[in-house]
């Protein structure tokens, strides 16, 4: 046999041979798992119509109200001058405002009121719009809460607020997908620093204040809530996960970046929901944990063993989906760390003051205040001790995420911080900074 011919076998040989371990490796690299079991992760049934649905009629009204408004300019640089610090005030500007929206309020006080919130189901991007004039809406009525107690009925006001923090709690605990419930958590945000600004500018009376700390109480988010509103983002995201190549389009035109591989070769479906469940698995028991408790959600998703130490080509794009859908998780734990400490630590300055107003001081330790003023003592949720007191400099803190802590009367406080300075006399009014237009 001619030497030329020999060599071409050898070459076909192993070019076949080549071909057939790339062929066995693509099959092995490319081949999908049987569907995962997530029968824990489906969502509750939505069932709630939207004639008794707090968070549908609210959202309703709040699109409306922006459509009113959007065009309407004083009543815009109104908002933006109240709304550039709670310590800033313009009567004119309050009433403005409240007169704009006074078609609203018999509305939004009825739906506030509504003693049940669901989120529907499935979920999708064009929702995120009602979002922004709800909270444009909320914070209206904070405004109106606050003229009605610089109308010499500061009372009505207190109680203004007070109705809105039941159905903060109930918008974030109505099982939505995470955006959803972190504008309950703003919304509750928003409504607890106007308690506390109108606690200091125009206090309320001793009854009014107890009635708040019970109400604060009663209104903490739910861990079962949370839970909810997670496996709805599961739901959500594993629609998408599903349909791919959707997910992509819809991803461009929110802005965010396409994937690094623009092919499905490296896509396994399956695979991706079962990792993506257990990551959405990995974050139940952390919740309300302490922060250092978190850092299991630092790690990344193992790679299979056969590619360890190599780049790794294994359902590349759905680990890159993964990441990039629950790259905001430990943030959400985080703004939830933050929303229950703020609600112990109010609850706390809140206390304090109703104690000096009864007994003509501070007391000498937050023990004092069990359980006349608080049936136990609030914990700071970053470590899972008791909110920080100090006599001596009048304040109230949590130790956060940045270990804060409270050596003087004027302590450097980052805007990530949860620092309350006690009024130096709870009975006295302290006037807002007028603005000058």
């Amino acid at each position: 046999m001619p030497k030329a011919i020999k060599i071409f076998r050898r070459l076909s040989l192993g070019i076949l041979f080549v071909g057939l371990i790339v062929a066995v490796g693509l099959f092995i690299v490319t081949r999908d798992e049987p569907p995962p079991d997530i029968n824990d992760l489906q969502p509750r049934p939505r069932t709630l119509p939207d004639s008794e649905n707090a968070l549908a009629s609210l959202r309703a009204i709040a699109s409306e109200h922006a459509r009113q408004t959007k065009e309407n300019t004083a009543y815009t640089d109104a908002i933006a001058r109240l709304l550039e610090s709670y310590e800033t005030w313009d009567t004119a500007d309050a009433t403005l405002v409240v007169n704009q929206d006074k078609e609203v309020w018999p509305r939004f006080d009825a739906a506030i009121r509504l003693p049940s919130s669901e989120t529907k189901l499935p979920w999708v991007p064009d929702d995120f719009i009602a979002i922004g004039p709800l909270r444009e809406l909320w914070r209206g009525a904070m405004i109106r809460a606050r003229l009605t107690s610089f109308s010499g009925q500061p009372d009505v006001g207190f109680e203004q607020v007070l109705t809105t923090l039941p159905a903060a709690t109930r918008i974030s605990d109505s099982g939505g997908v995470l955006i959803e419930y972190l504008t309950g958590v703003s919304l509750r945000s928003i409504t607890i620093s106007t308690l506390r600004t109108i606690t200091v500018q125009t206090p309320p009376s001793d009854e009014s204040l107890r009635h708040s700390l019970a109400l604060l109480a009663a209104n903490r988010p739910s861990v079962p809530a949370l839970i909810e509103t997670f496996k709805a983002e599961y739901s959500y995201a594993g629609q998408a996960a599903k349909e791919f190549k959707k997910s992509m389009q819809q991803w461009r035109q929110l802005g965010e970046a396409p994937p690094p591989l623009k092919t499905e070769w490296f896509y396994k479906p399956n695979q991706t929901l079962r990792l993506f469940a257990d990551k959405i698995r990995q974050i139940f028991p952390l919740i309300d944990r302490p922060l250092d408790a978190l850092s299991p959600l630092d790690a990344p998703t193992p790679s299979p063993a056969l590619f360890a130490n190599l780049p790794n080509p294994d359902n590349s794009l759905g680990r890159y989906f993964i990441a990039a859908s629950s790259f905001a998780y430990e943030g959400v734990l985080l703004a939830r760390l933050r929303d229950q400490t703020s609600i112990s630590l109010t609850q706390v300055w809140l206390a304090v003051i109703l104690y000096e107003r009864e007994h003509g001081d501070i007391p000498e330790s937050l023990e004092t205040l069990v359980p006349s003023y608080l049936p136990a003592m609030p914990r700071d949720y970053f470590d899972g001790a008791p909110i920080r007191y100090s006599r001596a400099y009048r304040a109230v803190w949590s130790v956060g995420k940045n270990h804060f802590t409270v050596v003087s009367a004027d302590p450097k406080v980052e805007p990530s911080d949860l620092y309350l300075k006690l009024p130096s006399d709870s009975r006295t009014p302290v006037p807002p900074r007028t603005v000058e237009h």
